[in-house]
């Protein structure tokens, strides 16, 4: 492919939607609990969950499900996006990425360590090296990293019913699928006449 003249403006348009993104993406700052900024990075521990970066998760015998289907759904109108990647679904994206234990910067940090956090699930200590009998060339569902993302921008409710229903198709036994919705307010001007008013 080459540039062509013509596409100059839908460049333009791009263009445009990545600097306000960016600008946007910067003008919020995350807080550690003591006030201090946290730096979030796309690469490295700095924007991921870890062991290192998470409080402990009290485990108990009914705690059994482990996060592995999310469906992240961006509908509202005046957000800073690009292309279909809404702010707060890229806030959502940030949050739930977690850090692989085999590249933590604790790589000693296992199933039986004191450092579990709300991820001590993550199959990365725990992994079946390839050539062995029970190796599955993309991994077993059951044991992942991380949980497997739907990005849905402005879908219709039966694109939304589809997905919901391949997400839970997906799930493996103890697995579990968490919903993020965002969308306007819708905020009546008009009463209703069932609203009752009191004197």
């Amino acid at each position: 492919s080459r540039y062509e003249p013509e596409d100059q403006l839908e460049w333009s348009l791009v263009l445009e939607e990545i600097k306000g993104f960016i600008k946007a993406e910067a003008a919020v700052a995350v807080l550690h609990a003591d006030s201090n900024p946290i730096i979030l990075s796309h690469s490295g521990s700095g924007s991921r969950l870890s062991p290192l970066t998470t409080p402990p998760c009290e485990r108990s015998p009914h705690m059994t499900l482990n996060l592995q289907e999310i469906i992240i759904v961006g509908s509202a109108c005046e957000q800073a996006k690009f292309s279909e990647l809404t702010m707060d679904m890229f806030r959502m994206l940030q949050t739930l990425e977690r850090e692989p234990l085999e590249s933590a910067s604790t790589s000693m940090i296992g199933p039986h360590s004191s450092l579990h956090g709300p991820h001590d699930a993550s199959p990365a200590a725990s992994r079946i090296p390839p050539g062995s009998k029970s190796y599955l060339e993309n991994g077993d569902r059951r044991y992942k990293d991380n949980p497997h993302k739907y990005l849905l921008y402005k879908p219709s409710i039966s694109q939304l019913i589809v997905f919901l229903a391949s997400g839970f198709k997906e799930l493996p036994p103890g697995g579990a699928l968490l919903l993020y919705m965002s969308a306007d307010g819708c905020f009546s001007t008009t009463k209703h006449p069932e609203d009752c008013e009191y004197l």
